[in-house]
């Protein structure tokens, strides 16, 4: 890597070092305000909390009235237990909801609200302890409860703040999480910069070049004009049988290049320099070659050529073993015949959601592979099989991986059809699901 003239200035460092400086100042003025912010959201969440412990005790004291009116004669004590109840969350609510003056003028609407439903709800049952005539008791309960949702309103009503506030603080910390990743970010960019710049670069990156070709799952060489090999990584060695050792100093057409190919190579070594241009608009890519191993097999793989910018012709050749590729081509090519079967298939996600049927599964159900994608199989189910039987279903599916038996569905043109499931779990490698795939066969 070479240096950039205004990097070889002299205060260079300084001048990353004051840009470093510079951006811990900016950003830590962008910061200064979301601690608060996101305290507020904390303890928003904390109030709205003591604000859902309302809701639970006022219901209970409401339908505890309602059974008074219903039965005066009643024991007061779950009443009386169920008013204390009461007063003690609305004291905890309206003494946690210091946060700010919205929160607390809506936390003060409520607790008015409530006194008032309170003190005619403590009338209503006076009344209803006192009087032996409960005539009017009834339009009094149905006035307590038009009163009683009003109040379930008020307290609604105060939510509303604490949501407002506890969405800003999730944003402040958010933006405070981003905005410290991007301060780390830059930092390290500027270090990073900084630390470039000495002498130990080159042989750095010679080591890590090295350490690259030791690790590239591809075979990568280095040829000269000729076509020597120059340097032949680890990949290489594994998939061709040559040792580096055996490699380097010999012609690469003598250890790998077949008969066949060898004049097609040898042209495009010359041809190459006489391109011109840059060198990605020079480089030869082809999956069509053969390469021979060692032992004289030939192995498919994809064939790259690169000449390098350097004082003297070289080239970067990267050969990619597609044995793998073709194989896998193979036992696709096979799953797709195997999927034209008689026999209907379907594959679902893990969730049961259909994802490919085969033409004899239309045939079977009557519906087209665009009316069954995306939807769940149950829309199949005729009826006939209580719900006993598809949770025994699932449980041999999560148990054993499979499901095997009979059961009835319904076509799309509403006629039943008996068939006999298979039902196989597909797992990854970490034994979990991912899809599962039906094999059925109509036996009506």
């Amino acid at each position: 890597m070479t240096n950039r003239p205004d990097d070889r200035r002299p205060g260079g460092s300084g001048r990353r070092l004051v840009a470093l400086l510079g951006l811990t100042l900016l950003f830590g003025a962008l910061l200064a305000p979301l601690p608060l912010r996101i305290r507020a959201g904390n303890q928003a969440q904390r109030v709205l909390a003591a604000l859902d412990a309302v809701r639970p005790p006022l219901l209970a004291l409401e339908r505890t009235t309602t059974r008074l009116v219903q039965a005066p004669e009643a024991p007061p004590g779950r009443f009386a237990a169920r008013l204390r109840a009461c007063d003690a969350a609305v004291a905890r609510f309206t003494a946690a909801a210091r946060l700010d003056r919205p929160t607390r003028e809506a936390a003060g609407a409520f607790r008015d609200a409530y006194r008032k439903w309170r003190a005619n709800l403590v009338r209503l049952r006076e009344h209803l302890r006192t009087e032996r005539r409960h005539d009017h008791a009834g339009r009094h309960l149905a006035a307590l409860s038009a009163e009683f949702v009003r109040l379930l309103v008020t307290l609604a009503a105060a939510e509303q703040p604490l949501h407002r506030t506890m969405a800003a603080g999730r944003r402040a910390m958010n933006l405070a999480g981003t905005l410290a990743i991007l301060y780390l970010l830059l930092a390290f960019l500027v270090v990073f910069r900084h630390q470039q710049r000495t002498a130990e670069a080159i042989r750095a990156t010679g080591r890590r070049l090295e350490a690259l070709l030791d690790q590239a799952p591809e075979a990568t060489l280095l040829l000269d004009a000729s076509g020597t090999v120059l340097e032949w990584n680890p990949a290489a060695e594994r998939i061709f049988g040559w040792r580096r050792d055996e490699a380097l100093g010999r012609p690469l057409h003598e250890l790998i290049v077949p008969p066949r190919w060898q004049a097609r190579y040898r042209a495009c070594l010359q041809r190459l320099p006489a391109l011109g241009g840059e060198a990605p608009a020079r480089t030869l890519r082809s999956d069509r070659y053969s390469a021979r191993h060692r032992d004289g097999r030939l192995l498919p793989v994809e064939f790259t050529l690169v000449p390098l910018q350097h004082e003297e012709t070289l080239y970067a050749a990267f050969l990619r073993d597609l044995t793998e590729l073709h194989r896998a081509q193979e036992e696709l090519r096979l799953a797709a015949i195997t999927f034209q079967t008689h026999a209907g298939i379907v594959i679902t996600d893990a969730q049961g959601t259909i994802l490919r049927v085969n033409p004899a599964y239309e045939a079977m159900t009557g519906y087209r592979a665009e009316e069954l994608v995306g939807k769940n199989p149950r829309i199949l189910q005729s009826g006939r099989q209580p719900p006993e039987f598809y949770a025994r279903m699932w449980r041999d599916l999560l148990d054993k991986g499979q499901w095997q038996g009979e059961l009835w569905n319904r076509r799309k043109d509403g006629r039943l059809y008996c068939q006999v499931l298979t039902i196989t779990a597909v797992r990854d490698d970490e034994g979990r699901t991912t899809h599962y795939i039906g094999t059925s066969q109509d036996i009506t």
